[in-house]
């Protein structure tokens, strides 16, 4: 049909430029019979040399071509360079008709689809770490993976994840939040499945202000090569227990269609041994969890015309875990007063449906997005309390909990950005969110009442109910070397939430409505060609989780219980970062600067259970202030062909005040962390890997918990023609990895707990289809240069 038109337009062209001559033709993959599409033609003679650029159907034209005979030459990445001599003979028009491009092998099997060695990026309100084969082989999961990112540290005990030192960040997946658990999410996503990093610790307007750290944005892997592609995936981990890991990423394109898939399995069993010491007794726990997940994303990208596309998604998890708590309760003679199990069995389950349209205008900036995304979750949970030293009839120390807890979310976005001449653009939108979560917990349990009388504990009910209504604007203008960005977003936040509990008939209603302005600043400048210098400011808002929020207990052992607290109140940050950037030869060197303050800062919080003698009760609750003053070092380095480095070190002073035990309380904290991660190459088979992680004392208002030290070792091999990788990876090998603690207030004790961290795993990627990227058009709106529970 496009020929035809070509057709067309020549025989017009003809009757007024008699004297120039055309070429016409078309690029198609000799083995897979497709278009070859944007790939460039060069005409050339001894008196003139000319291009053309075929269009995303593989066909192209060249006009006002002046001599008798051209050399053609086609080259495209991945094919056999094509030449061909011509001669018009006197012929105003030259149909080449269907030029076949052979595949190079020799080249497919030099071409890789991931760069062997992690580099960042750093852009005017973020910082984007293209994650490489470095950073993918040090473990099996996201949560590895962050582990070894600079300003990232992952609690291996709890999941918790903190940026700078502070858990108060949000994840996004592709750009969209999730309600999955953090520490439940990064352990399901697979390490190969990640694409980039992105860090924004200072969040322009377009982003929610929600986590005073910033938001961490986990983009995946979406191939989209021609054809079918894809990888494949299996490893095993061995330590105290056995645990398995498998799945693949795949994509099917052919013209405007694009399909793509994720599944990804992850079961087996881990544990956690723990221990705390206090005056009159000490506590032995050892946990259990087996847990079997699955994690499927599905999707279809379609462009219905050059600038118009249309993106669909759904993510489905579903998840089985059983965890079993034994703990053992010795007096200071050394007596055992108390023996008891708590079971848990989970089967949580998440959907998210996705759609967004994407239109752009003229020019790339110019462009128009609208999105919807809605979110449930369900996570039933029956779980047992039994203590074998204590009678069955005795339902204070035996009892059994039926949770039922259900999520839902709605985001709905629209935004426009618009740019005027070359240096000059704004960026503005809408955006609206609302949150329903109710959980309810029946247990048979008897506690003491107001009235210090035993009662069954029954019903604790807690329903949740957010909506965020936002509007945002943003100005950016490039002025010679400097850029700048100025931004302001507005919300309006409305809270209910009840609580109901059957014993003392309690019945609490929390409520919240406020209007808050969040202005954000950026300015980069450009020093030289290879210096950059950025400040950015932003105020940012944490507000509370439903976990935090939620008063039900998620769980717990005979001398500790975990809950929430629904009087918890918003905290604000003003958050200030200065940062120079150097390329140097071979990789990427940085430092940063950073100063926050936090007001009515959010933490966790210890007092006496007054419905249970002895026990603590772990909790949160808004303290005075916080000021969070820090600098960080970063190196991604290529020394040598074989020999590739990236390191990062942090230095932090945290002052934190507050009430504990109705005194004011004040802690200063230095906290000094660095990560190193060396890759070797030998030869062209062979890699090995050391990583090694130190974790500074680290101390708060009511506890402080020693350093951590954490060494790795790994060495992979390609097979299979370069399109397989085995990979033998060591975790700990020191065995020392574990958190020791200090607490003075509510009740003086000391303990640690040890997880599961000495592993042996073996892992195999296999990758399928055509090993090299080709060239293609860039879909409309990406950059074209893109490239149980919980204790402290």
């Amino acid at each position: 049909m496009k020929r035809s038109f070509y057709l067309f337009l020549i025989l017009i062209g003809q009757m007024a430029f008699a004297q120039q001559k055309q070429i016409i033709g078309k690029i198609i993959s000799k083995t897979t019979q497709e278009e070859v599409p944007f790939v460039t033609i060069f005409i050339k003679n001894p008196k003139e040399t000319r291009t053309s650029l075929a269009d995303e159907e593989g066909s192209f034209l060249a006009k006002n071509l002046q001599q008798n005979n051209y050399l053609i030459t086609v080259e495209a990445i991945g094919y056999k360079p094509y030449q061909q001599r011509i001669s018009f003979n006197n012929q105003p028009l030259l149909d080449l008709g269907t030029i076949l491009l052979e595949e190079d092998v020799q080249a497919l099997k030099a071409v890789e689809l991931r760069a062997e060695t992690t580099s960042i990026e750093q852009k005017i309100d973020r910082l984007v770490i293209k994650v490489g084969k470095d950073l993918t082989n040090v473990g099996t999961d996201a949560a590895s993976v962050l582990d070894n990112v600079q300003s990232v540290a992952v609690d291996q005990q709890t999941g918790e994840l903190s940026l700078r030192g502070n858990s108060n960040v949000v994840v996004l997946i592709d750009g969209k939040p999730t309600n999955i658990p953090t520490d439940q999410l990064i352990k399901q996503l697979p390490a190969n499945a990640i694409k980039n990093i992105e860090l924004i610790t200072n969040p322009s307007a377009k982003y929610s202000p929600e986590g005073n750290s910033g938001i961490i944005n986990i983009e995946l892997v979406k191939d989209t090569r021609s054809g079918f592609n894809g990888s494949i995936n299996a490893s095993a981990t061995y330590g105290r227990n056995f645990r398995g890991n498998t799945g693949g990423n795949f994509n099917y394109k052919i013209k405007n269609l694009n399909f793509f898939a994720n599944y990804n399995f992850r079961g087996g069993q881990d544990d956690i041994k723990g221990r705390i010491t206090r005056n009159d007794n000490e506590q032995n726990t050892y946990g259990l969890n087996n847990r079997n997940n699955h994690f499927v994303k599905l999707g279809s990208d379609i462009d219905l015309d050059k600038k118009t596309s249309i993106s669909l998604f759904t993510v489905q998890t579903f998840n089985e875990l059983n965890y079993r708590n034994t703990t053992q309760i010795f007096n200071t003679s050394g007596n055992l007063i108390n023996n008891s199990i708590f079971d848990l069995d989970r089967e949580p389950r998440s959907q998210t449906y996705d759609a967004s349209f994407h239109k752009k205008f003229n020019d790339k900036k110019h462009t128009l997005d609208f999105g919807v995304s809605y979110n449930t979750r369900q996570a039933p949970e029956d779980s047992d309390w039994l203590d074998y030293l204590k009678s069955p009839e005795n339902r204070q120390y035996n009892y059994n909990e039926v949770i039922d807890s259900e999520s839902k979310r709605w985001i709905v976005n629209l935004d426009y950005a618009q740019p005027f001449g070359d240096d000059i653009s704004i960026e503005t939108g809408i955006d609206i969110r609302y949150w329903r979560n109710e959980k309810s917990n029946i247990s048979t349990q008897l506690v003491n009442n107001k009235n210090n009388e035993l009662e069954t504990k029954g019903l604790n009910d807690f329903d949740f109910n957010r909506k965020i209504y936002a509007a945002y604007f943003n100005y950016r203008q490039q002025i010679d070397k400097l850029g700048i960005q100025a931004g302001l977003r507005t919300e309006l936040y409305d809270l209910d939430a009840t609580f109901y509990a059957k014993i003392d008939e309690q019945n609490n209603l929390v409520t919240d409505e406020i209007i808050s302005v969040y202005p954000s600043f950026f300015a980069t400048y450009e020093v030289t060609d290879k210096d950059q210098l950025q400040f950015s400011y932003s105020r940012r808002v944490d507000r509370p989780s439903i976990k935090q929020l939620n008063p039900i207990r998620t769980w717990g052992t005979p001398l500790m219980i975990s809950q929430g607290n629904p009087e918890l109140q918003q905290q604000f940050t003003n958050s200030f970062e200065l940062r120079y950037n150097r390329k140097v030869s071979g990789g990427n060197l940085s430092a940063t600067g950073f100063f926050r303050r936090i007001n009515d800062f959010i933490s966790r919080s210890l007092s006496k259970d007054t419905q249970v003698q002895n026990r603590i009760l772990l909790s949160y609750d808004n303290f005075d202030t916080a000021d969070n003053l820090g600098i960080e070092l970063a190196a991604y380095l290529k020394f040598t062909s074989w020999w590739n480095f990236n390191g990062s070190t942090d230095f932090y002073y945290q002052q934190q005040q507050g009430i504990v035990n109705n005194q004011l309380t004040t802690a200063d904290n230095v906290l000094f962390n660095f990560r190193l991660n060396n890759k070797f190459t030998l030869g062209k088979k062979w890699s090995l890997q050391i990583m090694q992680m130190y974790r500074g004392h680290d101390e708060n208002i009511q506890r402080e918990r020693e350093p951590m030290f954490l060494m790795n070792l790994g060495a992979s091999r390609k097979i299979l023609n370069n399109k397989g990788v085995l990979t033998l990876g060591a975790s700990d090998i020191f065995n020392v990895f574990r958190a020791r603690f200090n607490i003075v207030n509510p009740i003086e004790q000391e303990g640690e707990f040890n997880w599961e961290s000495q592993n042996i795993t073996l892992s195999f990627t296999y990758n399928i289809g055509n090993q090299f990227k080709q060239k293609r058009r860039n879909r409309p709106g990406e950059d074209q240069d893109a490239g149980g529970g919980d204790v402290f």
